[in-house]
């Protein structure tokens, strides 16, 4: 049987996040939780089980908090012997794929992603973002007809039904307004103050870019499909060119179920505190099966199944 590991990405954190499995797992996430609050200066632990809530969405703390609550549930599949042949992660989500591939250490990934979210909330311009869902392909395509047309970048391909748009407030404001009137189109505004994953994004690059040039990244045990791209790789240069396109590129998540469906995965793991990747995968019209595993209750039922 063919596995294969999905992570989580920013959106997925909320206050009481990995606080169950702590008190079922004591000894595996108690020395995670340690080595973060060492690693990275301060309390992650309380961040994630108590908040508040404004702390822990700050994108410096929300990225190490789904990465630590991601690589503790990787390691509770792996004591169990469950092992994948190929991983993604979204976003942020592709450095929890590299812990557990043993491509990078987990304190230097914690180091990462938090300098990543710091890049990511300096940006000095504001931005929004905005999810458009729609069940109808024909209006599928006439939103994205005028999403080109008026130059608007697309942050995540999450799904068939569903992409991100981003970009300055007064440009998602105007793409709000005009596709939340067409009938069968739903727009959302996301809480978020920074338009990920778009151009207004390009400032970081290059402070992100030097900051990682410290670490070593190993060749990955298992494929990683690649967000930018949608396409499995081992090669280091080939994810670092990744890392440095996700600033400002869309995750192309819909390419990479696709991409993971034609490497033959059978089944597919949502790794982490958070059920959204499994969500967006009972949109496939081709029925993907897939085990969230957001809580003990929801890990011993997962791998109940896949035994």
């Amino acid at each position: 049987m063919s596995l294969a590991f999905l992570f989580p990405g920013q959106g997925s954190q909320y206050v009481g996040m990995g606080k169950d499995f702590y008190r079922r797992y004591e000894a595996i996430f108690s020395d995670l939780f340690n080595e973060a609050n060492e690693v990275l200066g301060f309390d992650l632990q309380k961040m994630c089980f108590q908040g508040p809530a404004e702390y822990l969405t700050a994108t410096e703390v929300a990225q190490p908090a789904i990465l630590t609550a991601s690589v503790g549930v990787y390691r509770l599949l792996e004591q169990e012997g469950i092992t994948p042949s190929a991983m993604a992660g979204h976003s942020v989500g592709q450095f929890s794929a590299l812990v557990a591939s043993s491509s990078l250490t987990f304190a230097d990934a914690l180091q990462i992603v938090r300098k990543r979210g710091k890049c990511m909330a300096s940006v000095k311009q504001p931005g929004s973002m905005v999810a458009i869902v729609t069940s109808k392909h024909e209006l599928m395509a006439e939103a994205l007809t005028w999403i080109e047309e008026q130059e608007i970048d697309i942050a995540a391909y999450n799904a068939p039904n569903q992409i991100v748009l981003s970009g300055a407030v007064e440009q998602m404001n105007e793409a709000y307004t005009v596709l939340d009137e067409i009938e069968g189109i739903k727009a959302k505004k996301l809480s978020v103050s920074q338009a990920f994953h778009s151009r207004l994004m390009k400032e970081m690059e290059s402070e992100f870019m030097e900051f990682i040039t410290q670490f070593s990244f190993d060749t990955p045990r298992v494929p990683i499909v690649l967000n930018c791209t949608a396409t499995e790789s081992q090669d280091v240069d080939l994810i670092l060119e990744d890392v440095r396109r996700q600033c400002t590129s869309p995750v192309r998540w819909a390419q990479t179920i696709k991409r993971l469906a034609e490497m033959e995965m059978e089944q597919f793991v949502e790794v982490g505190s958070s059920k959204t990747l499994s969500g967006l995968m009972r949109s496939f019209a081709e029925g993907y099966q897939v085990h969230s595993t957001e809580s003990p209750m929801a890990l011993a039922k997962a791998l109940k199944r896949m035994r």
